[in-house]
């Protein structure tokens, strides 16, 4: 294992005792719900650790966009994995280069949102299960448009991209997921009905 690992491991170890000295002053269901959330995120950092997930994020957050960018934008485009000064890749055609990280492939997001979810007391795991997954589909097609939409902005008008990826497009990202939950709790209907 090595040192970064071990400072992780540390990090959650710290954070587990900090979760217990908050519950004290909460009522049960905020107590089971935040319980809840904290072993969603252990689960999530063990697998993090485990499954090499960034990776295959990032490999299908590049080949989707690619395909789109080429038909939608009509630019065919060469792709480079990078492993130094980070991992991810350089995405390239003959005006202008985007480096798709794996920090843009939407994992944090992902493990937010499904977190949330399996965190609510009272819902059917069937439920959370069809939710979990329309939801990530809906967020890693969400995310994918985002880098297009960004490649196409690189290319057109460069002084708006650093605007658009570290603002206006994670608020949208974050919209969508705040939706997602809402619809998931009923306070939001569709075509006049429910959630489910």
């Amino acid at each position: 294992m090595d040192l970064g690992n071990c400072v992780r491991i540390r990090k959650i170890l710290n954070l587990y005792k900090g979760v217990f000295t908050v519950l004290d002053g909460l009522n049960t269901a905020q107590k089971q719900f935040l319980k809840s959330a904290f072993f969603w995120f252990l689960t999530w950092q063990v697998l993090d650790l485990l499954v090499p997930l960034d990776m295959w994020l990032t490999d299908f957050v590049v080949s989707v966009s690619r395909g789109l960018i080429n038909i939608l934008l009509g630019r065919p485009t060469v792709c480079f994995r990078m492993h130094i000064p980070f991992e991810g890749y350089v995405l390239t055609d003959k005006h202008s280069s985007f480096i798709i990280a794996h920090s843009c492939n939407g994992k944090a997001i992902l493990f937010l949102f499904t977190a949330f979810l399996w965190s609510i007391p009272g819902q059917t795991v069937w439920k959370k299960m069809w939710f979990s997954l329309m939801g990530i589909g809906m967020i890693m097609i969400a995310n994918v448009f985002r880098i297009v939409a960004l490649f196409h902005v690189l290319r057109q008008t460069p002084k708006w991209f650093d605007f658009l990826h570290h603002g206006l497009f994670q608020w949208v990202m974050y919209g969508i997921m705040l939706f997602l939950w809402l619809l998931f709790l009923g306070k939001i209907k569709l075509f006049g009905q429910g959630s489910y």
